[in-house]
């Protein structure tokens, strides 16, 4: 949209053909030489596709660790208890906490676009209205990322309650990882997220784009970034990881005893050697959702958003 508005001839002036043409040409080539916006688009738009699969496929996973617990009044307080997650970004206190920050954006970008000290950015009045078609959109953008950030935060409470109160290993599910395959879905997209969340703010504090890095709304989103995702990825995994392996230990000792040559009178040597097999077999089970060199990745990618998103924080403080 701020694209195609530079090519509505607006404030070029009463001019012959040629010189509106001329006019309209350059206003576009303005917008096309702001590398620092259409790489943030970029990766914003990408960020975009992920959270909409991530949203559109929550259910699906959530349905799918509801549908391995024993007991139907079970999966029924799983599913009201979701029920109530996905209705939070709903709520009246987040949807005024969303328009209060969209008004907020509109407002940082005004400046921006009626001051003649930003006549060289594309979206200034002085260029035509591309910057009214902008601040538009990124109303609407950050309307909609507080609503998906409430998401997230009540998606992570309930998923870390869930591990707590629902969640059984299933040792020998198909899918290689106890029947916990759903819920590394769930936090590696949270993760991806917050890695390419943290490219978005390197952008925009190493740019200094259009002096905004230390006004106190784009100071607020930083630090809702920096807040929001390792909450929310690191939470869920955290109890995940505990609960998972306090299980597997349980699942371990129960299997054992019943096994143990000491609880038989005489030594059997082929008792002791099956014990030694099944011990050394329940070892080498898998209850982490995420492992090998994805973990790795996944480490390392969210030590670096941390660092650059905590960096980039305390370089904007709007002081």
């Amino acid at each position: 949209m701020p694209f195609v508005a530079t090519l509505v001839p607006v404030l070029c002036g009463n001019r012959d053909s040629a010189d509106l043409l001329t006019c309209i040409k350059g206003r576009a080539l303005q917008y096309f030489f702001d590398p620092v916006h259409l790489a943030f688009s970029i990766v914003a738009s990408i960020i975009v596709l992920f959270a909409y699969q991530f949203v559109m496929d929550f259910h699906i996973q959530i349905s799918r660790l509801a549908l391995t617990r024993g007991k139907s009044s079970t999966k029924e307080t799983i599913l009201r208890e979701y029920r109530n997650t996905i209705n939070a970004p709903f709520h009246a206190l987040s949807l005024l906490a969303c328009l209060c920050v969209a008004a907020a954006t509109t407002l940082l970008f005004w400046d921006r676009i009626f001051e003649l000290e930003y006549s060289y950015w594309w979206g200034n009045i002085q260029n035509g209205i591309s910057g009214l078609a902008y601040i538009s959109i990124a109303a609407i953008f950050t309307f909609f990322a507080i609503k998906y950030f409430v998401f997230l935060v009540s998606a992570s409470i309930f998923l870390a309650r869930y591990f707590v109160s629902y969640m059984r290993i299933l040792p020998y599910d198909p899918d290689g990882m106890s029947g916990l395959s759903s819920a590394g879905v769930v936090i590696i997209r949270i993760w991806r997220q917050a890695a390419l969340l943290a490219v978005c703010l390197y952008l925009v504090f190493s740019t200094n784009y259009l002096d905004i890095s230390h006004h106190w709304v784009v100071w607020l989103l930083a630090s809702l970034v920096i807040c929001t995702l390792p909450f929310a990825a690191l939470v869920p995994f955290v109890f995940l990881a505990l609960e998972a392996m306090r299980q597997k230990r349980l699942f371990r000792g129960k299997i054992l005893r019943s096994l143990n040559p000491k609880v038989h009178g005489d030594f059997d040597p082929l008792m002791a050697v099956r014990y030694a097999e099944v011990s050394e077999a329940i070892d080498k089970l898998v209850v982490l959702p995420i492992k090998g060199w994805r973990f790795l990745a996944i480490a390392i990618l969210n030590s670096i958003q941390l660092y650059v998103s905590v960096d980039a924080i305390w370089k904007g403080l709007p002081i």
